[in-house]
């Protein structure tokens, strides 16, 4: 009898251990495309008290997306909308939001909307969205694309920016800018009566777009100021690639540090933008290439750069997507946990309506990949911008639609 006992209890503490190392997903809110906002391509972030903030692409008070608030009561998460775009005649403060937002130390936040603006053609603007008494937010808008002859400034931005110590804004825009268009890295500089937008790196300056086109990701910044990113075309492969702007004596100066596809089965067309560890290594995604073929294309990858010593960097494939039920075409940038793990998101799975996974870190640089959460439609659908972690080690994240309300949701996982 006590040797039952003893086993009935060694199960139920299995069971325990086994429950505790299933992640949890749950939707801190469900958007409707109505005055609520929906259609979620960016991320979203986290302010010090845990409250969540974002942006839509549709919906909003004049259907042309919005900025939120997410705070949690008692009742559940509570959302507020911060400001409806297109509230101006012709959109001219924009519209169609859909990349990151970002935090000032003031509490400020800054944006882009691939749309609106006061350019010719309205090619869009960066934002800052400012919080006044009564909780009411006020928007000014800093640039509007478009707004020099054949689009130099660049055309349609289409993710988040960073931001440096002293307040200046950096981003990629992935059309206009130059003569053939090939897409733009830019600065806003903050200064005492007015920001001054520059543009640092006209793409498809070199002949065949052998230094890039099209830089569609976030960019990251080290600790010299210089700055990463990628382009998903151009290349002397025509693939696309990873690069460099290196600040010297007052300019700018780009490297290519991966061609895409430099070997058979590389990645190709690389949306996302990279994010670096301490020994200064990269990592990313390609939407398409490795060696497996979906639907259209090769099913994506993820990648490591190591610095080789010279100047150089190594490529390493960690993940090689297969047509099978763990997801395809990987969409969005990765990020870190303090184990050192990385998670992104992907397509595919096994409804097709998208994954949430997890990459960890093994002997020899093996990497072991895992589905943290499969969507099935009503939880979500189609998740497509970079995860946030809090403090806690919890993920949130976004879909483009889906959802009980049926245009995206934002979501926590709890590992």
């Amino acid at each position: 009898m006590k040797k039952i006992a003893a086993v009935i209890f060694l199960s139920i503490l299995l069971l325990a251990g086994s429950a505790q190392g299933v992640p949890k997903y749950k939707i801190l809110y469900s958007f409707t495309g109505g005055t609520d906002g929906g259609g979620l391509y960016g991320s979203v972030i986290l302010d010090r008290a845990g409250n969540v903030y974002g942006a839509t692409s549709g919906g909003g008070a004049h259907g042309y997306g919005a900025a939120f608030e997410l705070r949690p009561s008692s009742r559940g998460w509570i959302e507020s909308v911060l400001y409806s775009f297109c509230a101006l005649p012709h959109c001219n403060d924009g519209a169609l939001a859909n990349g990151d937002l970002i935090f000032d130390p003031a509490g400020n936040l800054y944006g882009t909307t691939p749309s609106g603006g006061t350019g010719t053609p309205q090619d869009g603007t960066i934002f800052e969205l400012s919080p006044s008494p009564g909780g009411n937010w006020a928007l000014t808008t800093l640039h509007s694309f478009c707004s020099v002859p054949k689009c130099g400034d660049g055309a349609v931005p289409q993710s988040g920016m960073i931001l440096d110590k002293s307040g200046n804004l950096y981003g990629t825009i992935p059309g206009g800018g130059g003569p053939v268009g090939g897409g733009v890295v830019f600065e806003l500089t903050a200064a005492s009566s007015a920001e001054v937008y520059s543009v640092l790196y006209d793409f498809c300056s070199l002949s065949g777009c052998d230094d890039g086109a099209g830089p569609y990701g976030v960019l990251v910044r080290d600790a010299r100021g210089d700055l990463y990113g990628t382009t998903a075309g151009g290349g002397t492969n025509g693939g696309g690639t990873a690069f460099e702007l290196t600040h010297t004596d007052g300019a700018w100066t780009e490297q290519v540090l991966h061609d895409f596809p430099s070997f058979q089965n590389d990645g190709q067309a690389v949306y996302a933008g990279l994010i670096m560890d301490h020994a200064g290594s990269l990592y990313g995604v390609a939407n398409q290439g490795g060696s497996h073929y979906c639907i259209e294309s090769g099913c994506g990858m993820v990648f490591q750069l190591t610095p080789d010593g010279s100047g150089g960097y190594k490529e390493t494939v960690l993940y090689d997507f297969a047509n099978d039920n763990k997801g395809c075409y990987p969409s969005s940038s990765l990020i870190f946990d303090r184990r050192g793990n990385l998670y992104g998101v992907a397509g595919g799975g096994s409804g097709g309506n998208g994954v949430v996974y997890k990459l960890a870190p093994r002997k020899a640089g093996k990497w072991k990949y895992t589905v943290v959460h499969g969507f099935t439609g009503s939880d979500g659908f189609q998740p497509n911008a970079a995860l946030v972690l809090d403090k806690h080690g919890n993920l949130y994240g976004t879909t483009v639609i889906g959802g009980p309300g049926g245009a995206g949701v934002v979501f926590e996982i709890t590992p």
